[in-house]
């Protein structure tokens, strides 16, 4: 088993990361809902990096292609995605 000290001096500052869960449609409708409800902040999105940590189950693959989906169905600008992944760092300090 791994034990994993986090170093909380140290942890990446991150305005928004969405955690997905075991089916790539999730990452849709999240995108979805949250595009439609904050359509007033946009701007602001497109400056910031959108962190994704990805479901150990899911196939990075399919959530690409899932998030061209989102963008061609909305016509919107999605920020620069980065995907967090479980080896590599602690799910408490993606939580951070």
């Amino acid at each position: 088993k791994n034990i994993y000290k986090i170093d909380f001096d140290n942890l990446i500052k991150r305005n928004i990361t969405f955690f997905t869960h075991g089916t790539p449609n999730e990452i849709y409708i999240v995108l979805l809902s949250f595009y439609k409800n904050n359509l007033g902040k946009l701007n602001y999105l497109k400056k910031e990096k959108l962190y994704i940590r990805l479901h150990p189950a899911l196939s990075l693959t399919k959530v690409k292609a899932t998030i061209l989906s989102v963008k061609k169905d909305l016509n919107i600008f999605l920020p620069e995605i980065e995907f967090i992944f479980k080896d590599q760092e602690d799910i408490s300090e993606s939580i951070q």
